[in-house]
């Protein structure tokens, strides 16, 4: 973030051109106020120019407007004017006050857009991050209502079919047993119930169970038979439907039998 806080101002060698003109300006400028000033503040001008560009196109172009200017300054706004070869206390000045307080004003107006833009960035990301937090928030919402709303239908729909054994959830952890169906698997501990049905299957059942489980794009009703096997050997194996039935909240299994099966 830090790092990035560095790229404020804008990139290009056209900055530089911009720079140069600034300086060109401010010596037509300070030539024109010239008879005013006469010798004094030779280098006001390009201090002014140097700021607005360091504010707006950064610290490198303002440089280079610090650069032009103490020469220019010096030899045409410092008496004897347009004579290098004289040197006195104003050329001293000159070339050692405006090049220390121009780049004060420079450093600090830097550190301030720095900071500025970090600002923003902060800003950005926490608007960012915001509104992912809203996007979570919404789905997770969406997923609560989802799920009971389907825990009251499944508890309206198994209580008003007695032939319901099993229902379960595609892709989730929800899973109704009647208790019927309770009598007849083998308890297994720390197992769910669908992994406890998988073991009294056959081995082809199983398979049918499994694969009716899988997250798939089939949007049809599907349904296999199934042989449920009893715990107590003396009675024949229970058939049992197994349908999958896709829904806007997601696909479910139900498993069923005639009520008068059931014994």
């Amino acid at each position: 973030m830090l790092n990035n806080a560095r790229s404020w101002a804008p990139r290009g060698p056209w900055r530089y051109a911009v720079a140069l003109v600034a300086a060109l300006a401010a010596f037509g400028a300070r030539e024109l106020m010239h008879p005013v000033l006469e010798a004094h503040m030779p280098a006001l001008f390009f201090t002014i120019a140097a700021v607005l560009v360091g504010f707006f196109l950064g610290f490198g172009p303002a440089i280079l407007v610090v650069t032009i200017g103490v020469p220019v300054a010096d030899y045409f706004f410092v008496p004897p004017y347009a004579n290098f070869s004289y040197f006195d206390k104003e050329d001293v000045i000159l070339f050692v006050g405006f090049p220390v307080a121009t780049l004060l004003f420079l450093g600090m107006i830097e550190w301030l857009r720095r900071t500025q833009h970090e600002a923003k960035l902060f800003a950005e990301v926490a608007r960012s991050r915001h509104q992912m937090l809203l996007r979570s928030d919404k789905r997770r919402r969406s997923a609560e209502a989802s799920h009971l709303i389907s825990d009251r239908l499944l508890r309206q729909f198994t209580d008003e079919n007695a032939d319901v054994l099993y229902v379960g959830k595609v892709g989730s952890s929800y899973e109704y047993v009647s208790e019927s169906l309770h009598q007849e698997i083998a308890p297994l501990e720390g197992e769910a119930v669908s992994a406890r049905l998988m073991a009294t299957f056959s081995e082809s059942d199983a398979s049918t169970f499994a694969a009716a489980f899988e997250q798939s794009s089939d949007l049809g009703t599907r349904s296999w038979q199934v042989s449920l096997p009893r715990r107590n050997p003396a009675l024949s194996d229970l058939m049992c439907q197994l349908e999958r039935f896709p829904t806007a909240h997601g696909a479910y299994l139900i498993m069923k039998i005639p009520s008068k099966a059931v014994g």
